[in-house]
């Protein structure tokens, strides 16, 4: 007797349709924001551009605020994964200077994006609020794949036992977010400076990590 496949529920093809949408809104969003800038950019060209009823985006982000709030949040999560996306390196400090690498090469990727998230955050005080409470509030500081691949090296012994982990990677991330969005994209220091800069950090992150008392 054959036995019959079980057919996805209406439940999780909603829930796909749901994830295609969004992800078609936020594409649209992220082209258009870029291309045109974001006052320009009005939630009926996005609902246009993504070929979806301009209500969902309000029912799936609330407003083109909404919108710009969860492209960071996109953006902050591709990050994550691409950290985690290559095998610890041989050292604490070689696993550092590739973190700070990867993050370089992330803002030149999402150069436009970035300086436009930024910017609308200065002058808008209530979404760079809800950025701060969306994005930057959640559990470990919004940074869990640098906190496990810390956690990696901790047990490894490179990290004191009495290291404070997510005070370590908040400034970890601080200072990558310092030399990959100012320092390389808006005063354009040398590719050079910025290369021996990160190496010198990554070895005194390390070494103090590893000697913490």
């Amino acid at each position: 007797m054959a036995v019959k496949k079980k057919l996805p529920g209406k439940k999780h093809t909603k829930r796909r349709d749901a994830d295609a949408t969004r992800a078609r809104l936020l594409e649209a969003a992220m082209q258009l924001f870029s291309n045109l800038g974001y006052e320009a950019t009005s939630t009926k060209l996005i609902a246009k551009k993504a070929k979806v009823n301009e209500a969902l985006i309000h029912r799936y982000f609330e407003s083109k605020q909404g919108l710009l709030v969860a492209l960071f949040h996109h953006i902050k999560t591709s990050e994550e994964t691409s950290a985690l996306s290559n095998p610890p390196a041989a050292s604490l400090e070689e696993e550092l200077v590739q973190f700070f690498r990867l993050r370089n090469q992330l803002a030149v990727d999402r150069e436009k994006h970035m300086k436009l998230i930024l910017s609308r955050a200065i002058v808008d005080p209530l979404l760079a609020e809800q950025m701060a409470s969306r994005v930057c509030g959640e559990e470990k500081g919004g940074m869990p794949g640098l906190m496990e691949r810390m956690a990696y090296w901790k047990e490894k012994g490179e990290i004191s036992k009495a290291a404070e982990m997510e005070t370590a990677c908040f400034g970890i991330s601080g200072y990558a977010f310092m030399l990959s969005f100012f320092c390389q994209l808006i005063f354009k220091m040398p590719p050079e400076e910025i290369e021996d800069s990160l190496k010198k950090m990554a070895k005194l992150l390390a070494a103090g990590l590893r000697n913490v008392k």
